[in-house]
């Protein structure tokens, strides 16, 4: 059946829908034979929108209600029914709901199930020994296509952009081409166990097949359109030729162009066979090589021109690893970890005028407990670390750079209690924890590996007898603060930044999210042997920062927060007397994402759900406003709302949950009074009375984008419908906001990403994609006019703005001669 996988409840239903039909309408013209005439192939993600590894419990419930009535009526039929393959991390799903079918009573002494095993995966030969062992236990044969595989190129850029330790398929096709002869002879040990139907369109393969089948029962598979000469041939070959199954696919016009993209290119591809076979230039033996001997040959296991995840970013440094949640062992193993602390208190209060701080999603879960600094306190501290300030700068930059590099590796070694604390403290999913976490490493990375490559003294061009050096020094002492919805990347980045130049640090977090700030840098104090005379941790309210601010004992301040805040950090430091004082400063924005009449619904769809509302959409880079074309606006609409009914709201704590609270009572009041000023079309409903802040994701209609010009801190987003020919004045109005953070289009036109990427002016513009997410050095961070004063974060530029720049010019003369050019 074709088909992206639903996105809402309808289309899953539909979908089920179209099965059922199917099965029905194949039923009426069954045949009865030894072998099912006739099967089905099932995609579990179209019989449900939320399967996911974080959810798998779920997942699994709900699938089997579907898919056994559908099985039922396949074995009333006669037919068989394959569970079809999908992306890794959603194949353990498909073998729990394998499991529980087996043991349904509906479906005893039915043979018709089957699954589908795609050997470009490193887990197929344990597949195979899994399904065995299922099999002996249920006394039952199942239907096993081993295919290679059919979403290689997705697999290997989910790896490498989520840090996985290694990846879970094949890099090389000798190796999955081995893979796949090798899970063949594994399935066939077993014939009273599993049936194997062999898919492939390479004359090797078949003739290696037939090698090893002996006389065991067993079929090809080939896709509609493709292979008929070959298996004409195999027909001639075979003293009793096996049945081949055709794969055809079944649906709508607009469904089936992917679904044909897809397969011309993977046979369009340099190593298909099917592609090579036609072309003149490759021998008989370099099409029909043995891919055993090509193993054997290769001295590398990893294909050498795709970067392992950890490799990604070297030589200057590793790439931060992150947890494959579709890896049961490894998830189960975090999850443990991360659940010690679910009790934990972090008291780092030493006076009775404590700050006590609670769970935003438990309003009765005390987390923690802090000081607030005095004023007093402030100007001392600060006057001791400027005291220091010459004992920081006189280190070395490789000292300074690896106490970086040793912070980063103290955050990932307590990454469970980090993940815990962030949990509790700032109400985020465990996605987001992790994925912070991960950015905190990479920024501290990051910058110690430009800091050996920037801050070294650099020859300049000079004449003869004269020498000249740029030398780079750091300005003193750096105020570095940071808000809520980040509190460990942008906490840890800018001080990483201003400590790896030289500068000492007052570092100054929010007060909603304390407590992680003083347990980081009792981390940098312990284990990365940062000296407590460079870096201070202030924490506190409004008041601490703007004294901080104000204090004629700093040099600089780097913050992220409000514009209202920056402009006020802005106006102190010029009203100073002394020395100009530089603000590195980030804020939001009304960040918008274009969509035409081109774009891929369900692509789009997922983007604008991730974008706009994970996160509970408390992220500067969030999607505020999305423009739709009209011709698409309505349709576009109704996918939309019901992906929003997806979303589970509720305790991170639970791990299913998609979206978590906002910070405190403060913003959701806020935010539930915004809702209001607008016609809403659609909210989602309130399934349960939650203890915590929480404000569910609402879409709200917007006419005029003059309407929409304030940034709504949470999960609100505009829904704008625009003409075509309308384009110019909508980029006029984007621009005439003046604010410029981040901006997405999704179109398929070439033309129509040149005109917004050429005339939209923001920091980071995202084509065909999410908007949120930057990663450290793949994309810096940072906006323009009123979003922020640059440098972007994470960019080869930042560090340039801890330092000063200094000339030293010497007359190599000036002691009787130029000796150097008198000895050419």
């Amino acid at each position: 059946m074709l088909g992206e996988g639903a996105r809402t409840f309808a289309t899953a239903e539909a979908y089920f829908e179209s099965y059922r039909h199917a099965i029905e309408h194949i039923t009426a013209v069954q045949r009865s034979k030894e072998t099912f005439d006739h099967s089905l192939s099932v995609k579990l993600t179209a019989l449900y929108p939320k399967i996911f590894p974080l959810n798998e419990e779920k997942a699994v419930d709900e699938l089997f209600v579907v898919t056994e009535p559908l099985c039922e009526l396949a074995a009333e039929g006669g037919l068989a029914l394959t569970i079809d393959g999908e992306e890794n991390d959603r194949c353990e799903i498909g073998l729990k709901v394998i499991e529980r079918l087996l043991k349904s009573p509906k479906l005893q002494g039915w043979d018709g199930l089957g699954i589908v095993i795609q050997t470009y995966a490193k887990r197929s030969l344990a597949m195979v020994d899994w399904l065995v062992e299922l099999a002996k236990t249920h006394r039952t044969r199942l239907n096993v296509r081993i295919v290679k595989g059919a979403y290689w190129d997705t697999e290997i850029k989910l790896a490498q952009i989520n840090g996985f330790k290694q990846f879970p398929v094949y890099t090389r096709k000798e190796n999955t081409d081995l893979s796949y002869l090798a899970t063949a002879q594994r399935v066939l040990r077993f014939p009273e166990q599993l049936f194997p139907q062999f898919a492939t369109h390479n004359a090797h393969t078949i003739a290696s097949i037939g090698v090893l089948v002996g006389d065991k029962s067993f079929e090809f598979q080939r896709l509609q359109g493709m292979g008929q000469l070959l298996y004409d041939v195999v027909d001639s070959k075979f003293t009793n030729p096996p049945p081949c199954r055709v794969y055809s696919p079944v649906g709508r016009n607009e469904d089936l162009v992917p679904y044909l993209m897809r397969r011309l290119l993977e046979n369009g591809a340099n190593s298909s066979f099917v592609n090579r076979i036609q072309d003149e230039d490759y021998s008989v033996d370099e099409v029909t090589s043995n891919p055993v001997e090509k193993v054997k040959e290769s001295l590398e296991h990893v294909h050498p021109k795709i970067t392992a995840p950890i490799d990604l970013y070297r030589p200057a440094r590793v790439n931060s690893l992150g947890i494959d949640f579709g890896a049961r062992a490894e998830r189960e193993q975090f999850r443990n970890a991360v659940k010690n602390y679910s009790q934990s208190q972090w008291n780092f209060s030493t006076t009775e005028e404590r700050l006590e701080v609670r769970n935003p999603a438990q309003s009765d879960d005390t987390v923690g407990w802090y000081d607030t600094k005095s004023v007093d306190h402030i100007t001392a501290e600060l006057a001791e670390i400027r005291t220091h300030r010459k004992d920081w700068e006189s280190r070395t930059i490789e000292d300074r750079a690896d106490r970086l590099d040793n912070w980063a590796e103290a955050i990932r070694e307590h990454r469970a209690e980090l993940c815990a604390l962030l949990q509790r403290e700032a109400g985020k999913t465990i996605e987001d924890t992790v994925t912070e976490l991960r950015e905190a490493e990479d920024f501290c990375r990051y910058y110690a590996a430009e800091a050996r490559n920037l801050l070294h003294p650099r020859p300049l061009p000079s004449p003869t007898g004269e020498t000249n050096t740029l030398c780079l020094h750091p300005r003193g002492t750096f105020v570095c603060i940071s808000p809520w919805n980040f509190p460990v990347s942008i906490f840890v980045g800018p001080t990483a930044a201003a400590l790896v130049t030289g500068n000492t640090v007052a570092a100054k977090p929010a007060p909603q999210t304390s407590l992680i700030a003083v347990r980081l840098v009792q981390l940098a104090y312990q284990e990365a042997e940062i000296p407590e005379t460079a870096l201070r941790v202030f924490t506190g309210g409004d008041e601490i920062g703007k004294a901080l601010v104000a204090s004629p004992l700093i040099d600089g301040v780097g913050f992220t927060g409000s514009e209202f805040a920056a402009r006020s950090i802005a106006k102190s430091l010029a009203n100073q007397e002394g020395p100009l004082k530089p603000l590195i400063a980030e804020t939001g924005g009304v960040n918008v994402m274009i969509v035409d009449s081109t774009a891929q619904f369900e692509h789009v769809v997922d983007d604008i759900i991730h974008s706009a509302f994970h996160s509970a959409g408390q992220r500067c880079s969030a999607l505020r406003l999305v423009c739709v074309q009209d011709d698409i606006a309505e349709p576009l609409l109704e996918m939309l709302t019901g992906a929003m009914d997806v979303l589970a709201v509720g305790d991170p704590s639970d791990w299913s949950n998609d979206i978590g609270p906002v910070i405190d009572q403060e913003a959701q009041t806020l935010l539930i009074d915004a809702c209001n000023r607008y016609e809403i079309l659609h909210r989602n409903k309130e399934k349960e009375k939650l203890a915590g802040h929480y404000v569910y994701p609402t879409l709200v209609d917007v006419n005029d984008l003059g309407d929409f010009s304030t940034e709504h801190f949470g999960p609100i987003l505009g829904f704008h419908r625009f003409k075509r020919s309308e384009m110019p004045s909508l980029v006029e109005k984007i621009n005439s906001a003046g604010y410029g953070l981040t901006f997405g289009i999704h179109s398929r036109l070439n033309r129509t990403i040149r005109y917004f990427t050429e005339n939209v002016h923001v920091g980071n513009m995202y084509i065909n994609r999410t908007i949120t997410g930057a990663v450290v050095e793949t994309q810096p961070f940072g906006g323009e006019g009123l979003s922020g004063t640059g440098p972007k974060a994470g960019g080869p530029f930042y560090l340039q703005r801890f330092v000063v720049e200094r000339v030293i010019s010497t007359n190599e003369t000036a002691t009787g001669g130029n000796l150097a050019l008198m000895r050419l």
